[in-house]
């Protein structure tokens, strides 16, 4: 057994066995402490191992299979993909309420400073860690098959060049690990607004690798609302470093650190990624007088059907 320091010092110390498994975080009693031993102990490694075997997949993967046949995966991905949008769908209803309880007692600034029981409501808490979890699913979420191989193209929900695809999944995998084991209030909002992306986002794929064909506005718009994502979380935390340049922080749980940097300039990257995007695929691909460039995957499928 552990005995863990507490999270306040009202609380009394906790107990629980060593090593914590997965069985005990999923079906287990709730703890904060427990919960960070088993991030930084447990999960640590096999998010490691997961992260690299999704990048040798990306790079090798293709090469394996150029000279066999394509696996018929439209159903299994259709299902898959239809299931992480009803996971994101009931996440969203579950937190929300957590969401807005800090939000209207203490603001916008509220939201990405202070915990209040983000971490230790056995609720917000289980569901705030499952949705770290759900993170190692995105490499499953986005291959895209053709006629002769099994393809891990992410033109269709976002950056696809060389490794800017990779990057996205792999660095917000391990990140939403760190920011968890370090407990930080500023994650608030941008769970939320990426859980409610998520659910409109995955539900497209699904419908997509069900075959359903879709015009190409809807595509523009499924890589709007990712666009919007990075924006809007650029917003909380301006109010963030608005209110640290005023000195009207307070007692703010939220700091500057190396997390916190790493996490802004994370962000910023995405937002650049999807921006390139979004005008590589759906401006200069329009364009007669430049280069084409990599059209989206429904693009490319009704072509190869005409």
């Amino acid at each position: 057994m552990a005995t863990a320091d507490p999270v306040s010092p009202s609380s009394a110390p906790v107990e629980f066995r060593v090593p914590v498994t997965y069985t005990d975080m999923f079906f287990g009693e709730w703890n904060q402490e427990k919960t960070r031993h088993f991030m930084e102990h447990t999960h640590i490694w096999v998010s490691i191992v997961v992260t690299v075997a999704y990048l040798l997949m990306v790079r090798y993967g293709p090469g394996l299979m150029a000279n066999r046949k394509a696996f018929d995966l439209r159903t299994s991905l259709a299902l898959w993909n239809f299931g992480l949008s009803a996971y994101s769908g009931l996440s969203l209803a579950i937190l929300w309420k957590h969401f807005t309880k800090i939000y209207y007692s203490s603001g916008i600034l509220g939201t990405v400073c202070n915990n209040d029981d983000l971490y230790t409501n056995p609720e917000s808490g289980w569901w705030g860690w499952l949705y770290c979890m759900s993170k190692a699913s995105f490499p499953l979420s986005f291959p895209a098959l053709n006629s002769s191989t099994l393809s891990f193209s992410f033109s269709e929900s976002g950056p696809s060049s060389s490794c800017t695809g990779e990057y996205h999944h792999s660095v917000t995998f391990m990140l939403g690990q760190a920011f968890y084991t370090q407990f930080v209030p500023f994650v608030r909002p941008g769970v939320i607004i990426n859980l409610g992306v998520h659910t409109i986002m995955y539900f497209y794929y699904g419908v997509r690798a069900w075959g359903v064909k879709t015009e190409r506005w809807v595509s523009k718009m499924i890589t709007l609302t990712q666009i919007v994502q990075f924006i809007s979380s650029s917003i909380f935390g301006a109010h963030f470093f608005h209110a640290l340049f005023t000195g009207n922080l307070g007692d703010c749980a939220a700091k500057i650190d190396a997390v916190s940097v790493i996490g802004g300039l994370v962000v910023g990257s995405y937002l650049y990624l999807f921006l390139q995007y979004y005008r590589d695929a759906y401006y200069r691909n329009d364009s007669p007088t430049k280069k084409k460039v990599e059209e989206p995957v429904e693009a490319k499928e009704t072509k190869k059907d005409n």
